[in-house]
């Protein structure tokens, strides 16, 4: 039922009955207008006690005697359907007004509308909180969006209060969302972050100093529950704060960031009973308590009365990598003595299983970036580097098994003493069981050589795995041969058609790979100058694009305490895995691959020790050719029920118009001529118009490459249904006490 007819957009599942007859189906809709949703939001001081929450009236801003919260700019993000997909910064409401417009209003409190049926504004508020701390975002589309608080500048503000770390607070609200939200216990704010600033309001005479480290809880791998102290953090500074417990819930008394390694003293601390906390810049740790009793001068309740309290272990929200390029000259996958990081920018990105980006970056310019907040999903995800201008040679991977961080006396290369460890954040896994090639295992580590660019994960808080990516500049493969990195790139399903012209089009974070989409090369005879058409020559290969369920990741370590564990993609054919999600899984890097890639080269088996002319035979090896630079034609086949994007089919006609920059375009659509229509085909009855109507345009699902000396050459696709591929839900369901203990 589409959303053109005065309806939402709905749906209903249906089973047919052994002739293949469809029974009578009821679909459900809502009729429009629907109502918008508000987001309700509190900032407030988290002094009265300091501990991640609001504690009212103690900390309403409202109260007299309490501080003024005006000031802190509030931002919207759009989530962008999911966890990880967020669509960046919103600034327009429902009606595409400014967030923070108010409307006109009739006196029964419905909205005054324009000819067009459009409410009409008669107002203005920037999203600033006043001095009560409070702010409504209202008009908003139903939906999930994260809020994250700005404070003024210069007055020292400390965020305290997360959900599930980091500083932005997921808010989920329905059409015609109240002005609270209620979950567990009393209704309360859809969204309330804390703040205190660095002060000290310890009562005068005491003699005692709390002193200490904060440093990583690093949980040990189930069955085993024992926890063992890491590290400082490099990443984010601790904040220490006490709470005098002697009335009531408590009063903030300090609050300070530890220095820049992780210490604190918190000085002339009098007898009493109090409660040290611990939280973070960045939000990263899990908001800690340790209750403290001084009497006569020492902290009676901790071993040997002493108030050094040593190191405090927290835990972290998330997992962590640490991702490294190195110039690997001698291709061998590990970073050896002689050789240095990569000065180039490289990208990295952690993708869902279908292909869609979950986070993403690049180095530095030492050749590293750290993912410092990956949630732990119990579930396998996929670590991608590019290869845009350097070849892949391999990686060395270690992985995190958890417990007690070994000090190394010896570490096979490339790996030294702590740096085994990365600055005492990892326990390195076992690699020699099992034993899997092409590669090198060890106790510490495991390298993957040749062009190796992905490796499914999994991994959980506190813990850190790491990858160092191998890559050189792309050699010759023989005297006056120079080499390349062959054409590959990905099928993706368009789910965002805002481009007139497909040939310009981009791929979106949001937007899955197509798996088991056939691709062929062909050599280019040429293209007509004046269609834009080519003429293919011969076929001279062809392959299908990657999919996880078909190369799911095997070799685990531990994988076999499951046995007897099957998956099953289809619901019939039963596969055996060592390989599965879930928490006994714990921390594991495997080689695998994401939904909708595909490539091409550079090398190619020569038969017989014969190559074709279109590739070049090395000296070292008859058996084997690479791609000669030139001009190739990738050919796509779209499954069944799948149509390629056309300047018709777009699904977005709205925003601001562009000049494509010619150094930016991609590959040239070279396909057979299509002729496009007057109207855009999305929705026929209301006659927009379609970019380009009435031209002669080649289709999308041939693209011309030009494959140069020295680098990689990349061609997307992008196809769609008529009706949306149906969503999905991926969880587990699990007995916590046998999966921990």
């Amino acid at each position: 039922v589409v959303p053109r007819s005065g309806y939402s957009i709905g749906g209903a599942s249906f089973v047919t009955d052994g002739d293949g007859n469809v029974p009578a189906t009821t679909v459900y809709v809502n009729e429009h207008p629907l109502k918008t949703a508000q987001i309700t939001i509190l900032i407030f001081e988290d002094n009265a006690p300091i501990n991640n929450a609001p504690d009212l009236p103690t900390e309403d801003p409202t109260q007299p005697g309490n501080t003024d919260m005006s000031g802190f700019s509030i931002i919207l993000e759009d989530a962008g359907g999911r966890y990880g997909a967020s669509a960046g910064v919103q600034s327009q409401d429902a009606f595409g007004n400014p967030l923070g417009t108010t409307y006109a209003r009739n006196p029964d409190g419905t909205a005054v509308l324009d000819g067009d049926g459009n409410p009409i504004p008669n107002g203005f508020a920037p999203l600033i909180t006043g001095p009560d701390g409070r702010l409504t975002i209202k008009n908003l589309a139903p939906g999930k969006y994260g809020i994250s608080a700005v404070p003024p500048a210069g007055q020292g503000w400390q965020q305290t209060a997360t959900i599930e770390g980091t500083k932005v607070i997921d808010a989920w609200v329905k059409s015609g969302e109240p002005p609270f939200f209620a979950e567990f216990g009393p209704p309360g704010f859809h969204v309330f972050i804390g703040f205190v600033k660095e002060f000290d309001a310890i009562p005068g005479g005491g003699t005692a100093t709390i002193e200490g480290t904060v440093v990583n809880n690093h949980m040990s791998r189930p069955p085993d529950y024992t926890f063992y102290n890491g590290a400082c953090f490099g990443h984010t500074t601790p904040w220490v704060g006490l709470n005098d417990m002697a009335v009531g819930i408590g009063t903030g008394v300090y609050a300070a960031p530890t220095d820049e390694n992780c210490n604190f003293a918190i000085p002339n601390v009098p007898d009493g009973n109090y409660q040290l906390v611990v939280w973070d810049s960045n939000l990263d740790l899990i908001f800690a308590s340790y209750g403290i009793t001084i009497s006569g001068g020492e902290c009676v309740s901790t071993p040997n009365s002493s108030c050094n309290v040593g190191e405090v272990p927290v835990f972290q929200w998330f997992h962590r990598q640490e991702h490294r390029v190195f110039d690997d000259q001698n291709a061998n996958g590990m970073w050896d003595a002689d050789e240095g990081p990569s000065a180039l920018e490289t990208g990295f990105n952690l993708r869902w299983r279908d292909g869609t980006i979950y986070q993403g970056n690049v180095s530095d310019g030492a050749g590293a970036f750290t993912f410092d907040q990956v949630f732990p999903f119990f579930s396998w995800l996929v670590a991608e580097v590019d290869f845009v201008r350097n070849e892949a040679t391999g990686v060395t991977v270690v992985v995190d098994n958890g417990g007690a961080i070994p000090d190394y006396e010896y570490v096979p290369a490339p790996l030294d003493g702590d740096d085994a460890t990365f600055g005492r954040t990892i326990a390195p896994q076992d690699h020699e069981n099992p034993a899997t090639g092409p590669g090198t295992e060890n106790t510490i580590y495991r390298v993957e050589t040749g062009p190796v660019l992905l490796q499914g994960f999994q991994g959980f808080i506190g813990q850190t795995n790491a990858f160092l990516w191998g890559k050189r500049h792309y050699p010759d493969i023989a005297p006056g041969i120079a080499g390349n990195g062959g054409i590959s790139g990905m099928v993706m399903y368009a789910v965002t058609r805002a481009e007139n012209n497909p040939e310009l089009a981009a791929g979106e974070v949001w937007e899955p790979g197509v798996p088991g989409v056939t691709v062929n090369l062909y050599e280019s005879l040429g293209v007509d100058p004046v269609t834009g058409e080519a003429t293919k020559g011969a076929l001279l290969a062809s392959t299908v694009t990657d999919s996880w369920d078909a190369s799911i990741p095997t070799d685990c370590k531990y994988g076999d305490l499951a046995a007897p564990f099957e998956f099953s993609p289809d619901g019939t054919t039963m596969f055996p895995q060592d390989c599965w999600d879930g928490l006994r899984m714990f921390n594991q890097a495997r080689p695998a691959v994401f939904d909708g890639g595909y490539a091409f080269g550079p090398e190619f088996d020569c038969t017989g020790g014969v190559c074709a002319d279109w590739l070049d035979q090395t000296a070292a090896d008859p058996n084997v050719g690479y791609m000669k630079p030139g001009d190739y034609i990738v050919e796509i086949v779209p499954p069944p029920g799948y149509e390629i994007i056309k300047p018709e089919d777009k699904n977005v006609d709205f925003g601001d118009v562009y000049v494509p920059a010619p150094e930016l375009l991609p590959p040239p659509c070279v396909g057979p001529l299509h002729t496009v229509p007057e109207f855009l085909t999305l929705f026929p009855d209301e006659q927009i118009p379609a970019p380009f109507a009435g031209e002669s345009l080649p289709l999308c699902d041939s693209k011309l490459v030009t494959l140069s000396t020295g680098a990689n050459a990349a061609a997307d696709f992008w196809v769609f249904t008529e009706v949306p591929v149906a969503a999905h839900g991926l969880g587990f369901i699990l007995d916590d006490t046998q999966n921990e203990f």
